[in-house]
């Protein structure tokens, strides 16, 4: 999305130097795939219940989901709407671990 940006500042960000962009989204896909394991370790190491495992695996594997997306057809909106995934996967997981902690 911001290709050309980056290659006038100089920056060789990875969509710089893969303009084709398969590096880039197989980059993308196989880090989404392996932060589907990360969200889930703090519910299999304890420090979150059932109900946060469950709700990271949903929002883990939707990333994940949109990542193939995108991955598919790459064209800008397509890449917008894998910003904004990606932007709500942590506020997501935290405000999942928070309520899964409130006493019922």
């Amino acid at each position: 999305m911001y290709r050309e940006d980056y290659a006038r500042a100089g920056i060789l960000m990875l969509p710089v130097v893969d303009p084709e962009g398969k590096r880039t989204f197989r980059q993308i896909v196989f880090t989404a795939a392996a932060l589907v394991g990360v969200a889930l370790l703090p519910a299999v190491v304890g420090l979150a219940g059932i109900l946060y495992f469950f709700g990271a695996l949903v929002v883990s594997v939707a990333l994940l989901q949109v990542c193939l997306w995108a991955s598919a057809r790459r064209t800008n909106v397509r890449a917008k709407w894998l910003m904004h995934a990606t932007v709500m996967h942590i506020p997501l997981l935290l405000g999942l671990m928070v309520y899964d902690k409130i006493p019922r």
